[in-house]
């Protein structure tokens, strides 16, 4: 199957419109032996007009599919976003109202305590809790990748965590473009007679079926940067890494940054894409942080959709609300995918005193933390996440207490004074690798 390209080329999450469209997808599973190395093994079917699919489907990106806009603190009053010509993005007013108390020295000081840790080098894995004894080797590991480029991470992490403990990883392929292909997915995973399998980015509504066959079949699923909680007997999910902990953690650490950088004074208009329910979620709690902790500052939002990502629309929607909102000198993306283009948007429009700031940094955004265009990145360790998944995997093969892997995995806000270059792709603490193979005795 020939993987869908991004739009731009360090954009996560976009991918092209014609590839999209096709009405033919077919899904490849690749088996990755304990040597990690990978090979293709068989294809999967086709998906017809009507919709029905072997294992295709959508995805995008380490964010849950579905769900609809969810109410956000301030005014319900949504409004066409009129300067861009012919876009879908709204932008919806909620400026904050902290407490009537509050002062603008206070509340700096405040924040600026609360997000220190973040600016800080991260050294520790989440735990350090040691496996009873080692796993049986040849377990059989099914990883669903929906094929967009911010999935390639998390890939690589479950090749190297399952030749560490010398276990099988087929990887299943599914379209992005196809409703039924997390599910389809799913399901292969389950009639192959898998171990384990893992997911990412979906929920339990998006993989109900898929969940009921496992379940039937006693194959725990281990999600990860999804929107639902860890249910094992309930929906049948084993594991949230990464999941609503994770995300509201980050939301109230990057709203203290802003507090702290603005002197609890700004202005920011969040960008944001609210069809995926987890990003409501950060959006909503970045919201509440902020009106809890700035009695000045205010909030307003650019709610886009894929078509404007994919579009290439997101930039141009974002000066043309800065050409009408002048006072408004803070952006924060929450997905490295929508600050794509913006610097240079920005620069072309002469409006070099916005600063951008934003969650789950592709390589494009570190860069531009060291060409200091952007002002701050909250980090997603993908590639540790899936090892945390994995060591999930092996505390419940040897009957041990694997709730643990719910614990939110640390990561560091990086800034222009703290960025180090060449920029790359975070994956984790520097030896994330030799700490769990320590914990696992490997």
């Amino acid at each position: 199957m020939k993987r869908l390209v991004p739009l731009f080329t360090a954009s996560a999450l976009a991918f092209t419109l014609a590839a999209c469209s096709s009405s033919a997808k077919t899904t490849t599973s690749a088996t990755t032996t304990a040597s990690g190395t990978a090979t293709t093994v068989a294809a999967a079917g086709t998906t017809s007009d009507a919709g029905t699919t072997a294992a295709a489907g959508t995805t995008v990106g380490t964010t849950a599919a579905g769900g609809t806009t969810a109410a956000t603190t301030g005014s319900s009053a949504t409004t066409g976003l009129s300067a861009t010509t012919g876009s879908s993005a709204t932008t919806t007013a909620g400026s904050t109202a902290g407490s009537a108390n509050g002062d603008a020295a206070s509340e700096t000081a405040a924040a600026a305590k609360r997000v220190a840790p973040y600016l800080t080098p991260v050294t520790k894995i989440a735990f350090d809790t040691k496996l009873k004894s080692v796993p049986a080797k040849g377990k059989k590991l099914y990883w669903l990748e929906g094929n967009i480029q911010s999935i390639l991470p998390i890939t690589g992490g479950f090749k190297s965590a399952a030749a560490a403990l010398g276990w099988n990883l087929t990887v299943l392929t599914y379209d992005p473009s196809d409703p039924q292909g997390p599910n389809s997915a799913l399901q292969q995973a389950v009639d192959a007679g898998a171990d384990f399998i893992a997911e990412s980015g979906q929920n339990s509504t998006t993989l109900k079926t898929g969940l009921a066959a496992a379940k039937a079949k006693n194959i725990p699923v281990f999600g990860m940067f999804g929107d639902n909680d860890s249910d094992p007997k309930g929906v049948g999910l084993y594991t949230s890494v990464g999941g609503p902990n994770l995300t509201i953690d980050s939301a109230k650490a990057t709203a203290d940054f802003f507090i702290s950088d603005s002197k609890a004074a700004g202005k920011v208009v969040l960008v944001n894409l609210p069809d995926f329910k987890i990003l409501q979620i950060a959006e909503s709690n970045y919201r509440n942080h902020v009106k809890a902790n700035c009695t000045a500052c205010g909030v307003d939002a650019i709610e886009a959709t894929i078509a404007d990502l994919t579009g290439g629309n997101i930039a141009p929607q974002v000066v043309s609300y800065l050409q009408a909102h002048k006072d408004v000198k803070y952006i924060y993306a929450f997905i490295g995918d929508l600050a794509t283009g913006l610097p240079q948007a920005l620069k072309a429009a002469g409006m070099s005193d916005v600063k951008i700031m934003g969650a789950v940094p592709n390589v494009d955004q570190i860069q531009s933390l060291i060409d200091k265009t952007s002002s701050a990145w909250l980090a997603l360790p993908r590639v540790e996440g899936a090892w945390q998944v994995v060591d999930a995997m092996a505390r419940y093969s040897e009957g041990m207490d694997f709730s643990i892997a719910d614990t939110i995995i640390p990561r560091p806000i990086f800034t222009q004074d703290n960025v180090t270059s060449p920029a790359t792709d975070y994956a984790g603490v520097p030896d994330f690798e030799a700490q769990f193979k320590a914990l696992w005795g490997v």
